[in-house]
């Protein structure tokens, strides 16, 4: 359609971003997204998170192109309209956007194209979007979140050949909690998979990006920690896995304190 350009954008988090603008200059999607979302009467927020068509004549008069009006006019922005992007629950996924060279209403043949291509992407994005939670489910811990067996194995197969490759240490630290049968009969399953869930979050909170922090199956854990310095991290960690799990945990107004085990392997040693 020439003198019009299109643009996807999409909500993460209660933030508005450019998911796709290829006739758009980077300089302004950029800048948008940096505050898009941050104030209820801009243009962005109210096409991503309102769900309603949106038309605006001319850019420089609007009061939801406060924000942005000058830098849409450095761009040769003059007037815009959105169509909202939803799924079959009609749940907003965010907004198709035509940017127009000139300020006008959009034509009718403007309004067909843009709903055409707002039911196309919205499709597009909710297949990527079901089929990213499959790929999600089959490789994390339900329960946790955590990346389960499959994933921590594939994850380790890696490491050790990028440190074959670089001649570094990893270290692979299993956890296993003890007498965990006992809370699960006596508090019951519900306050189990609590503590398991704080677990895994004592564990997350000790760990630096690059290590990995898996749940192996039931009241197990594995954390991969690569790369090592030396083989005195290792053994940092373990302290402080253990330090920090052996601290108390609240469960439905019960004080628990579960015991736990802790082996590690590194690749030097073992």
């Amino acid at each position: 359609r020439p003198g019009v350009a299109a643009s996807v954008v999409l909500q993460r988090q209660g933030r508005c971003f450019h998911a796709a603008a290829p006739n758009l200059s980077p300089l302004f999607t950029q800048a948008v997204d940096q505050e898009a979302g941050d104030h209820p009467a801009d243009f962005f927020t109210q096409a991503v998170f309102g769900g309603q068509k949106l038309v605006v004549q001319d850019i420089a008069s609007d009061p939801g192109w406060k924000l942005h009006r000058d830098l849409a006019r450095e761009h040769g922005l003059r007037a815009c309209w959105a169509v909202p992007l939803q799924t079959g629950e009609d749940a907003p996924l965010g907004s198709f956007v035509v940017y127009s060279h000139t300020p006008r209403p959009p034509a009718v043949v403007d309004q067909e194209l843009a709903a055409t291509a707002a039911q196309l992407a919205s499709i597009a994005i909710e297949q990527r979007q079901m089929a990213d939670q499959l790929a999600f489910q089959a490789n994390h811990d339900a329960l946790t979140g955590l990346p389960n067996r499959l994933l921590l194995e594939d994850r380790l197969q890696q490491t050790l050949e990028e440190a074959r490759r670089h001649s570094h240490l990893v270290a692979v630290h299993f956890i296993d909690l003890d007498r965990f049968k006992y809370i699960n009969d006596t508090l019951g399953h519900p306050r189990g998979d609590e503590l398991l869930r704080a677990v895994a979050d004592r564990l997350r909170d000790i760990m630096r990006k690059t290590d990995v922090v898996a749940r192996f199956g039931g009241d197990e854990f594995v954390v991969l920690q690569s790369p090592l310095r030396a083989e005195s991290a290792a053994a940092g960690l373990a302290q402080r896995s253990v330090t920090s799990l052996s601290k108390p945990y609240e469960s439905a107004g019960h004080e628990v304190v579960i015991g736990h085990s802790i082996g590690s392997a590194l690749t030097r040693q073992h």
